[in-house]
């Protein structure tokens, strides 16, 4: 939705209907479209795609600013007849999905004013409509199907049953699949956030939102799986612009990387700002106390912190810190726990949220046990998910 309905992959473009328009904020920094169900405004795409007797997979970022009526997110009309007419939508703030009079109603009831990644999976192979919210499974139902409408155009943002039911809020990042998505793929699509390899670039996002890096005085070097970045220069950082999520108070996350250090002194390794260049709110999540340890933090009005132990010079450390406001933060040096806040809010900035690796760039964060600062050394494997990581996945990362 980058201030068009271009299709960035296949040739199924869309044409905006009543002007709806794109504004910044979206789920990856970038633009989304909002969507005024008053002023009946939706996508359509006019390019015909068979969805007959076939698996297929639609993803989607929401964020509903009403649920007060049905609200359609895609569809596919051929007839008012059972299995040939496709649509998703959001209805008493439940997702439903349906072939017509053969549907799956989920669950739970989302919320406003909140992101949602949902998606809509049909297994032909097995007859079966599943919806996934956040990347977990919702509900499904087998015996269903198979769609057998034969034409019509896609809406995105609309389904009309003799009148139109456009959305209200934003969308962002829809993506088809004709396959039936895996349960472990879509988790990763709803939740891994960024995921920096540098095997592809110094640059490049490996993740599903492509939130590509900005690196100063920072250059590609030998990593701890292939290549990795080396901070050497008392100007060095390597930042990432577009975390809303990271921005909302109380939300889980988990932030995972290599590191190898080549001094002894204190440092950041992770900074989270509500400012581009590191300031507003402000303060670190991963870096090095005065000694030399590993530290985790959060922020709830202050910054609690859980404190590890002095990571060595010279070798590659695996380090993951997580959060829930259950668990608080949870620390991890090479696969293994450390210790945990125990419960804790998190106060986030309310804003699209910058990071920047290697350096806080500003000073006056919010601090407790880290030392904010340059970091010298090397960094490899940069992953920030919008989840609390389990221990058994720490364990898989800590493991390459």
């Amino acid at each position: 939705m980058e201030i068009n309905a271009h299709d960035s992959i296949s040739n199924l473009s869309g044409t905006t209907v009543n002007s709806p328009i794109y504004v910044n904020g979206g789920i990856n920094g970038g633009y989304r479209v909002r969507l005024i169900h008053d002023n009946d405004q939706y996508i359509t795409i006019p390019t015909y795609q068979s969805f007959v007797s076939t698996s297929f997979t639609v993803e989607m970022w929401i964020y509903p600013t009403s649920l007060d009526f049905s609200y359609g997110l895609f569809s596919q009309y051929e007839s008012f007849t059972q299995d040939h007419y496709l649509y998703f939508m959001l209805s008493g703030g439940k997702l439903k999905m349906s072939f017509w009079s053969d549907n799956v109603i989920s669950g739970t009831t989302l919320s406003t004013y909140a992101w949602y990644h949902i998606a809509f999976v049909y297994d032909y192979s097995s007859r079966t409509q599943i919806i996934y919210i956040n990347g977990v499974q919702d509900i499904s139902r087998s015996s269903a199907g198979p769609y057998l409408g034969a034409s019509g155009t896609i809406s995105i943002g609309n389904y009309n049953n003799g009148i139109d039911h456009p959305f209200n809020g934003y969308i962002d990042q829809v993506t088809l699949y004709m396959n039936a998505r895996s349960a472990s793929d879509i988790l990763s699509d709803a939740t891994l956030t960024t995921w920096h390899s540098f095997d592809c670039g110094i640059s490049f996002d490996s993740g599903p939102l492509r939130i590509n890096g900005t690196a100063n005085n920072v250059i590609l070097a030998s990593g701890r799986v292939n290549q990795g970045l080396i901070f050497n220069s008392s100007s060095s950082y390597y930042q990432l612009y577009g975390f809303p999520i990271l921005g909302t108070s109380n939300h889980p996350y988990s932030i995972s990387l290599w590191v190898q250090r080549t001094s002894t002194s204190g440092g950041t390794l992770v900074h989270v700002s509500a400012q581009f260049k590191g300031a507003g709110w402000c303060t670190d999540f991963i870096g090095f106390s005065s000694s030399g340890q590993i530290v985790g933090a959060s922020y709830d009005g202050t910054v609690k912190n859980v404190v590890g132990p002095v990571v060595s010079i010279n070798a590659w450390t695996h380090v993951t810190t997580t959060f829930s406001t259950t668990n608080g933060v949870r620390l991890y040096v090479n696969g293994s726990l450390i210790n945990s806040t125990g419960t804790m809010a998190y106060s986030a900035s309310g804003a699209v949220n910058t990071l920047t690796l290697g350096n806080p760039r500003v000073t006056g964060c919010a601090t407790k046990s880290i030392v904010p600062g340059t970091f010298y050394g090397y960094l490899d494997e940069f992953r920030l998910y919008s989840r609390e990581l389990s221990a058994a996945d720490v364990t898989t990362l800590a493991n390459p």
